[in-house]
């Protein structure tokens, strides 16, 4: 028995390289004769069907068609530039015994830092300083602002303070 497998396997081999189909190379001018369908044999021969190959054929296509691809949520990453005007801020309140406020805003996001300059012994500075800011995640970054009294001799007295999500803005 196991010769008898032996031989039905070596002729089956044997068989599937003679299917095997071999191009001629033309040489320069002659033109190569190419079946249009790719399933087609290019000369006619006797080729015999393997029922294992067709069943193989035919379950890998049913698995084709049974096959869902999985879902995958995609993260963009969206990098833009924000232009960002400092315009002014009204009635503040010196922190200061003998002077008015000396304000100026510092920005924050992510590691960036910006800083307006300070406006002397102002109670109503006007700044109108515009910001490049490069933002990285949109949906998750948020903007730090603070206002400070600027201080020559001491750290600067933080007057107010405000934190917004960039999600708000876009």
């Amino acid at each position: 028995k196991k010769k008898k497998k032996k031989k039905k396997k070596k002729h089956r081999v044997e068989n599937e390289q003679k299917e095997e189909t071999q191009h001629e190379i033309p040489e320069d001018g002659q033109e190569l004769d190419v079946p249009t369908n790719p399933d087609e044999d290019p000369q006619p021969s006797e080729k015999k069907e393997d029922p294992i190959e067709d069943s193989k054929k035919a379950s890998d296509s049913q698995f084709d068609k049974d096959r869902t691809e999985p879902e995958v949520k995609e993260q963009k990453v969206v990098s833009c530039e924000l232009h960002l005007l400092i315009k002014e801020a009204t009635k503040l309140d010196s922190k200061d015994l003998f002077s008015k406020v000396d304000p100026l805003v510092e920005i924050k996001i992510n590691k960036q830092k910006f800083k307006t300059k300070a406006i002397n012994n102002s109670n109503h500075p006007v700044w109108n300083e515009t910001f490049k800011i490069k933002i990285q995640n949109p949906e998750n970054d948020k903007i730090h602002f603070q206002l400070f009294d600027k201080d020559l001799f001491s750290k600067n007295d933080l007057i107010a303070q405000q934190e917004l999500s960039l999600l708000r803005l876009f």
